[in-house]
C-alpha cells in the first residue's frame, strides 16, 4: 500500500536484462533471490549476480532468506569504500532492535606454509601485527561514530587475520547473521577481475543474504 509497483518480462541473458532495466528505472537497489542450491539455481545466480556486481553502479542485494534484517555483518577494509557503505546503512530502515557487526580482515601473522626457521621472523613482527590490529580497530571505531543512525543501535567491531572470503564468511556464521554487507571498488576491467573476486566468492557462499556496495 502506498508504493508504486511495476512489472517487466525480457528475454535474453539475465544479468544484462535486469541491469538493462534497473539504469533504465534509475533504480538505487538491485535485488536478486535464490530460493535453493540447485545447480540451475546456482547456474542463474553465478552469471546474472557476477555480470551485476561487475557492470552495477547501484548496490546489489543477493536475497536468501525470508527474516527480517536484525543480526548485519558489515565488511569494511579501511579504505574509502566504508564511507560509501556506512552511508548506505544510513540511508536504510533498520528495525529497533537491529545488531550491527563490523569486521575488518588483515593479513595474517604468519603464512600457513612457514616453515621453523620463519619461527624467529614471525616473532619479531608480533609488534607490527598488534600495531596493525589496533590500527584496524581504531579506524573501524572512527569510521562508525562519523553514522548518527548506528548511534542508536548496538554495535560490535571486530579485528582478525586470515584470508578476506574466508573470515568474512566464518566471522558472519559466528554472529547468525542474516545480512552481510561489503564494498566493491568502481575500478578499471583488470582491477574489477580481481576486486570483484572477494565480491563474488562471498556472495556466491555466504549462507545469508548479501548487500554489495559500490563505491
Amino acid at each position: 500500500a502506498g508504493l508504486v509497483v511495476g512489472a517487466h518480462v525480457a528475454l535474453g541473458n539475465p544479468g544484462k536484462e535486469i541491469l538493462a532495466a534497473a539504469r533504465g528505472w534509475n533504480c538505487d537497489l538491485i535485488v536478486i533471490g535464490t530460493s535453493d542450491s540447485t545447480s540451475l539455481s546456482k547456474l542463474f545466480l553465478g552469471s546474472a549476480s557476477s555480470h551485476l556486481l561487475k557492470n552495477s553502479s547501484c548496490p546489489v542485494m543477493i536475497f536468501r532468506n525470508d527474516s527480517s534484517f536484525r543480526n548485519v555483518c558489515v565488511a569494511m577494509d579501511g579504505s574509502a569504500t566504508d564511507l560509501s557503505v556506512l552511508s548506505w546503512i544510513d540511508s536504510q530502515a533498520w528495525l529497533a532492535d537491529t545488531r550491527f557487526h563490523f569486521l575488518t580482515v588483515i593479513p595474517p601473522l604468519k603464512a600457513e606454509n612457514a616453515n621453523d626457521s620463519d619461527v624467529d621472523i614471525a616473532i619479531s613482527s608480533v609488534p607490527e601485527f598488534a600495531c596493525a590490529e589496533d590500527g584496524a580497530l581504531d579506524i573501524l571505531h572512527k569510521e562508525i561514530r562519523r553514522s548518527s543512525k548506528l548511534s542508536q543501535f548496538e554495535c560490535n567491531v571486530e579485528v582478525v587475520d586470515g584470508a578476506t572470503c574466508e573470515k568474512i564468511l566464518e566471522y558472519s556464521s559466528s554472529v547468525a547473521a542474516d545480512l552481510l554487507v561489503l564494498g566493491s571498488h568502481n575500478r578499471g576491467f583488470f582491477a574489477k577481475l580481481l576486486t570483484h573476486s572477494v565480491s563474488l566468492q562471498t556472495a556466491m557462499n555466504s549462507a545469508c543474504s548479501i548487500a554489495v556496495v559500490k563505491h
